[in-house]
């Protein structure tokens, strides 16, 4: 985080687009009696510094913000894989439920750099849901 201070409204724009140049986002503003102050943070809580440049640490996002969405998208259909779910599905649509789950299991390695994860281009599930036996 990086606090900066300033006294009149003409010095705020000014250092607010220059670290919004640098990548920084504006987090929050505190108007105090001695001065006010501005503090930055990074463009996400997966970026980091490193020699004046921000890198995005991809392995933290996918462990927090895609993986366990998606494990639990795979587990729900898990049930479909048994034998018994299988038959009662045509073969076109058993194979759009085995797509569908692959895509789910490749998302890791297809997806870019989404910061939130309500644009993330999650797969869609089948239309066609099996039967009860």
């Amino acid at each position: 985080m990086l606090t900066i201070k300033y006294f009149t409204q003409v010095e705020r724009q000014p250092i607010i687009n220059k670290y919004i140049e640098q990548g920084y986002r504006l987090l929050e503003e505190h108007n105090h009696t001695d001065g006010n102050s501005l503090l930055f943070g990074p463009p996400s809580d997966y970026h980091m510094l490193i020699d004046d440049n921000w890198e995005f640490d991809r392995d933290a996002w996918l462990d927090t913000e895609v993986r366990p969405t998606r494990n639990q998208l795979l587990k729900d259909t898990d049930y479909i894989m048994v034998y018994d779910v299988q038959r009662s599905l045509s073969y076109q649509n058993l194979s759009e439920w085995m797509e569908y789950r692959q895509k789910l299991r490749d998302l890791p390695t297809t997806i870019g750099e989404v910061i939130e994860p309500v644009k993330i281009n999650w797969p869609v599930q089948p239309a066609v849901q099996p039967r009860d036996s």
